[in-house]
């Protein structure tokens, strides 16, 4: 045995463990420490030394960054080729030189947090640690784009500062340890199964990888770390040459063939010859030589031959000869032959002869010769048969009865049954007994039943009984004589389901007695449930004889659930009598077929037939030297007739290499006279056979698998050292760990470094954490020192085989998200960042990035020009408050109208206390605010009756009754009765005079009479004409029912402890009026906070209705002439109650909000609504609105309409917006702005809306903010 195999045999029979040295100061740690920001974990930063060489050691500075994963998109869960996607990042990793890092810990103590997936990067230098921090940061960079870039929602965050102490406490603390190395096979399936209705078949062979792993091991708490170095290209090419060098060694050693020849011969010539061979040959050689030859021939003839086989030969072999002579011959020759043969030859030999002499004669020879062939063959065969069986069985019986009985009862029950049973048994009975008894009832009832029955029965049975009872509900008294025999067998199986609706009323006495005997066995399973009721009463008499006579055929089985529960009194009485005997016969047959298949392989023999003749005259003279190795294969087949004549002369020298393989049989049997200058017999034998070295042939195997994987690392695949341990809690968990690994990453197709999990030594396990705790792998080696050794806890992976231990986890555990719906994609437009009104940034819901999450970076402005009526929908926390405050904080600051560039007026009415916090973006002087529930804080001071400048009485009285009506829900009778009222009360102010009505502008003093009238009366005195017409006597019935219910909703307006007068019934010139609200261009807050719902909704749709009744009477608000003309937004909060109020279709017509939204545009006021429910909204209001701004929905019917607003049919093809709305983060918004030409600018579109940085103020401040306010309008 070679020394090599000597060191190998030691190297496989050695063991791992304690009698392994450990060199525990290869690592010397200096310090360590953590960088942390907003508690997020920036850097975890070691400062050690590593030795290189016995006694030096090298100073390396080392920063560690990591992120981890919050969720995976759900949409890549059950894509194929989710690993080919992940290998292809980490080549990506490789060739950016990354320095991979993985941590996977699950967290259950103190608190169950869940999984901790963490990808990270270490940074290495050897001159700072400031270095090393700059070469983390780019090499992360390079890692989260790589993740980005394929896999572009999943979701990140920095490792959290709680989880990292976790780990790192988990990592000192746990001490039992894992390591995992071998190549793991990537599942190259759908890691995940679609589990909707929607499942294509296709996804059958889903298979899961690490999650797997994951999974099994989520009760306990571990680690388990991954570190990864790329091996560098100048190494893989090194690695490349060596495999080839080492595999053309091992293949020259796998075959070969050898030869043995022995031959005698007498010739009648003077001179002698004896010869013998022997040589070797191989399957693959590399060949060197030199070769000088000097010859000159001269060669006349004619050949003609024919020939017909196929041959297939290798021949290998060394020579080396020095042959000097000089010949003349003449020959003819003639053969004829026929024969088969099988040969396999081999053969190894050295040749050496000499001859010398002359020879002339004349030889005739005649040969035969018989080759005697042997074919092995094996066959396999495999069959498969299939069997067809018929059985039927046939029982006949008769039997005579006679029985008669009367009964009377009454019995309630329902029933439904369903029930599975199994039975097999058999029984062997003797009974004999009386029973006298009498009955009288009714029975009614119904039952369905369906029922299937297959059964096989044997059975003789003789019986006779008689006998009486008596039940009363509670206890039962029986006698009865009954004399019988029977045997019976049945095995069978039934499917039923019975339901059944009955009663039974009845009577019953009776008495019976009865002796008996009997064997039997039984072995059966049942399961019923079966409930019933039912109505039945009546009294029946019966008197029967009778004869049965049957056949039955079948297998019989029974499945069923049955529960009853039955009530009932009765009384019966009857004889009865039968005798039954069967006869069963049985006829079974059976049919059989089958299907084989054999394959095997066998050898043959193979047969040629051959003819030649021939004729030479020639002579040569010529002297060679030269040595030669060389191997040939072929297969010839032909038949040639020429005529040469040659005369060549040359020098020669080269060097070649060859290299080949043959197999082949060859055979034939030769028959021949031939003449020449001499005669004699010869006899030859001859044997030649191959040979292969089967340990070679595994080696060169095994080389093979080796340099296929460096070749795929060269081209531009990457290759790893990558080291893998998993640290537990306790011994179950490190058993589970095994078992897991094992199942997730096993490769079947490694033919190298197999997977293997193992658990260290104690000491070998302290010095690998020590390792892990810088995660810096060791550098131990294992193996044959300088021929055959490698890093003991290193593998070298391709980045597909790392993928599979690497991947993010398609699994829905606690801390990571994986079932999550992903966002709907909408388009990222580019050309509205330079609008006047700025919302927020373009959402991309196709890439997610850590430092700016699903921004796109793209501005979404609305234009000037785009301005129109808008409504902001969402449900309650959705943030669409945020996004009207961001709309109107934009448009008051950046939005100029016309020549004369006006601002926009702004009137905001508010029952949140949201909207004050303007106050704080609107310019001094601008802003004013008044509420309207809170007499102690910047109360307002109004008088709704007072009809505003210019408007008509009669349309102000008609406005203010309907919204009244409405706002709390009074109805027609109310509508009529209230408006007689105010008409009574205005027409007492004399505002429906001649002059005064139509509230014309006085040109002298410049006053408008029906305000000046209107502004004497306020709703208190509206009340006090109902009360006057509620008791005028006159007023009963519906009329005095439809008073009241006016006069309840008045009663704020009228009594004196209310808030509600003290702030809207405000006579004379203290009375603020519509058109004195207004004032300039400013942003008026009317806050309601506190206020019933009802009168909120009441003066809040008073003031819109009032304000477009102003702008309409006045000529609208737009003018570049007039100073004092403003377009105006009004902003209405919670506008569901505004718009609608309590009516509930109970007043007929139009609302009158419809009217204002379709035609209050072109009068220069536009209305900005918000609302929780857009289901409720007048269709004509939203379809007024041309910039719609929808945030997230709950309720279906707000779902709906949100995906037909934004453009989306909602059917099957856009059934996923269903699901998205109910999930939109708070400030996702989709804006659709239409007022465009171009229909790219009409696209919905993801905003993701800036919030306004400015919180509400408390009264405090913002009473603050008035006051210079206040001041900064006076100095103006």
């Amino acid at each position: 045995m070679s020394k090599f195999q000597n060191s190998m045999l030691k190297f496989v029979n050695s063991k791992y463990g304690d009698n392994d040295t450990y060199d525990m100061d290869d690592i010397r740690i200096i310090a360590s420490d953590s960088v942390i920001k907003n508690n997020k974990m920036q850097y975890l930063l070691f400062d050690f030394e590593q030795e290189v060489s016995p006694g030096k050691y090298e100073r390396i500075f080392k920063a560690v960054k990591m992120i981890k994963i919050e969720r995976i998109p759900k949409k890549e869960l059950t894509l194929s080729n989710f690993l080919n996607m992940h290998a292809g990042v980490i080549t990506g990793w490789n060739m950016n030189q990354i320095n991979y890092l993985q941590i996977v810990a699950n967290v259950t103590k103190p608190y169950k947090k869940g999984l901790i997936f963490a990808y990270g990067v270490q940074g290495v230098s050897n001159s700072s640690i400031d270095e090393a921090k700059k070469e983390a940061d780019r090499q992360l960079a390079g890692l989260e784009k790589g993740i980005t870039g394929t896999f572009k929602t999943l979701e990140y965050t920095d490792l959290d500062a709680e989880d990292a102490r976790w780990i790192f406490h988990k990592m000192n603390e746990m001490k039992n340890m894992l390591v995992v190395r071998g190549i793991p096979e990537p599942k190259i399936v759908q890691g995940r199964a679609n589990t909707t209705i929607f499942t294509s078949a296709d996804q059958k062979d889903a298979e899961e990888q690490s999650e797997e792993f994951l999974l099994g091991m989520d009760e306990y708490e571990y680690l388990f770390v991954v570190c990864a170095t790329t091996v560098a290209p100048e190494v893989l090419h090194r690695w490349t040459e060596a495999a080839l060098k080492e595999q053309t060694y091992w293949a020259s050693l796998k075959n070969g063939t050898k030869s043995m020849t022995f031959g005698v011969s007498v010739p009648m010539v003077y001179g002698s010859n004896l010869g013998a061979s022997e040589g070797w040959n191989n399957g693959q050689s590399q060949t060197f030589g030199q070769n000088y030859s000097t010859s000159q021939t001269h060669t006349v003839g004619t050949s003609e031959s024919f020939s017909e086989g196929t041959s297939q030969s290798f021949t290998s072999g060394q020579s080396f000869g020095n042959n000097q002579g000089l010949s003349s011959n003449q020959s003819f020759g003639e053969s004829l032959g026929r024969g088969t043969s099988l040969s396999n030859s081999n053969s190894i030999g050295h040749t050496s002869s000499l001859s010398e002499g002359t020879t002339q004669g004349t030889s005739s020879s005649t040969s035969q010769g018989v080759n005697d062939s042997t074919s092995t063959s094996t066959s396999h065969t495999t069959g498969t048969s299939n069997s067809l069986s018929n059985s039927s069985s046939v029982s006949q019986s008769t039997s005579n009865s006679e029985s008669w009985g009367e009964s009377h009862g009454t019995s309630m029950g329902y029933g439904t049954s369903t029930g599975t049973s199994s039975t097999t048994g058999g029984s062997n009975n003797w009974s004999n007994g009386k029973n006298n008894g009498w009955s009288a009832g009714v029975n009614m009832g119904s039952s369905q039943s369906h029922t299937t029955n297959h059964s096989t029965s044997k059975g003789l049975n003789v019986s006779g009984s008689g006998g009486g009872g008596l039940n009363l509900g509670v206890v039962d008294f029986n006698s009865s004589t009954s004399i019988g025999g029977s045997w019976t067998k049945t095995d069978g199986w039934s499917d039923g389901q019975t339901s059944s609706v009955g009663a039974n009323v009845g009577q019953s006495s009776g008495s019976s007695s009865s002796t008996g005997g009997g064997t039997s066995w039984s072995n059966g399973t049942s399961n019923s449930i079966s409930t019933s009721q039912g109505v039945s009463e009546g009294i029946s008499h019966s008197t029967g004889i009778g004869s049965t006579y049957g056949t039955s055929t079948g297998v019989t089985s029974s499945t069923g659930t049955s529960e009853s529960n039955s009530t009932g009194t009765g009384t019966s009485h009857g004889t009865s009598s039968s005798i039954s005997q069967g006869i069963s016969s049985s006829t079974n047959s059976s049919l059989s077929q089958g299907t084989s298949l054999s394959s095997g392989t066998s050898s043959g023999t193979s047969a040629s037939y051959g003819q030649s003749s021939n004729a030479s005259l020639g002579s040569s003279l010529g002297t060679s030297q030269g040595w030669s190795q060389s191997a040939s294969y072929g297969a010839t087949q032909g038949h040639s007739l020429g005529t040469s004549e040659s005369f060549s002369q040359g020098t020669s020298q080269g060097v070649s290499t060859s290299q080949g393989t043959s197999s082949g049989t060859s055979g034939s049997i030769s028959r021949g006279l031939s003449g020449s200058m001499g005669l004699g017999p010869s006899l030859s034998f001859g044997k030649t056979f191959q040979w292969e070295d089967r340990e070679a042939t595994h080696l060169v195997d095994l080389l093979q698998y080796s340099l296929q994987r460096f070749i795929s690392a060269k081209n531009n695949s990457g290759m790893w050292f990558t080291d893998c341990y998993i640290v537990t809690e306790n011994q179950e968990a490190s058993s589970a760990a095994t078992t897991l690994a094992m199942s997730s990453w096993h490769s079947s197709n490694a033919m190298i470094s197999p997977l293997q999990v193992y658990e260290p030594s104690p000491l070998e396990r302290e010095y690998l954490l020590k390792h892990m705790s810088v995660f810096s792998p060791s550098t131990k080696k294992e193996g044959i020192p300088g021929q055959f050794e490698s890093y003991k806890y290193s593998t070298l992976l391709l980045s597909n085989e790392l993928a599979a231990m690497t991947h993010p986890p398609r699994v829905n555990v606690g801390g990571i998200l994986a079932t999550v719906d992903d966002p709907m994609v909408l388009p990222i437009p580019s050309n509205r960042q330079n609008g006047e009104i700025f919302m927020g940034y373009v959402a991309n819901a196709e890439k997610y990035s850590r430092q700016t999450g699903y921004n796109s970076g793209f501005k979404y402005c609305i234009y000037e020009k785009e301005l129109h009526h808008a409504y902001f929908s969402g449900a309650s926390r959705s943030g669409k408050t945020v996004a009207a405050l961001r709309a109107v904080s934009e448009t008051y600051n950046n939005v100029r109208r016309g020549e004369s560039k006006k601002k926009l007026r702004f009137v905001i009415m508010d029952p949140k206390k949201d909207w004050r916090a303007l106050a704080k973006v609107v310019p001094p002087g601008h802003f004013r605010f008044y509420s309207l529930a809170d007499p102690r804080f910047h109360p307002i001071r109004m008088n709704l009756m007072k009809i505003p400048k210019g408007v008509y009485a009669e349309r102000y009285v008609s406005t203010l009754k309907e919204i009244f009506v409405r706002s709390f829900g009074l109805g027609d009778r109310g509508f009529n009765i209230l408006g007689q009222a105010m008409m009574d009360v205005y027409r007492t102010a004399g505002v429906f005079e001649e002059d005064v009505r139509l509230n014309i502008k006085d040109k002298i003093t410049g006053k408008y009479p029906a305000t000046e009238r209107s502004k004497h009366v306020t709703l208190e005195d509206v009340a006090k004409r109902l009360h006057e017409i509620q008791e005028s006597g006159g007023v009963r019935g519906e009329k005095q029912d439809a008073i009241q219910r006016i006069l309840d909703r008045m009663y704020d307006f009228e009594s004196d402890e209310s808030i509600t007068k003290e702030i809207f019934c405000n006579r004379g010139d203290e009375g603020m009026g519509i058109d004195d609200l207004l004032g300039n261009d400013d942003v008026i807050v009317l806050e309601s906070y506190g206020m019933n719902m009802m009168i909120s909704s009441f003066v809040f749709g008073l003031l819109t209705s009032s304000i477009y009744q102003y702008a309409v009477a006045n000529g609208g608000f737009v003018s570049d002439e007039d100073d004092d003309k403003f377009e105006t937004i009004i902003v209405l909060e919670e506008a569901n109650q505004v718009l609608i109020g309590e009516d509930r279709d109970n007043l007929g017509g139009p609302n009158p909000f419809e009217t204002i939204l379709d035609q209050s545009a072109g009068y220069g006021l536009f209305i900005w609504s918000i609302t929780q429910k857009i289901a409720d909204m007048p269709s004509s209001i939203l379809a007024n609105c041309a910039i719609k701004v929808i945030g997230r929905q709950d309720r279906p019917d707000d779902i709906e309409l949100s995906v037909v607003q934004i453009g989306k049919e909602g059917k099957i093809q856009d059934r996923q917006w269903k699901e998205w709305f109910p999930d939109m983060p708070q400030g996702w918004f989709i804006i659709k702005s239409t007022r465009n030409r171009d229909f790219k600018m009409n696209a919905p579109i993801h905003v993701l809306v800036e919030y306004l940085d400015a919180e509400p103020p408390q009264n405090k401040e913002l009473d603050q903010i008035l006051r210079m306010s206040s001041l900064k309008s006076l100095k103006t």
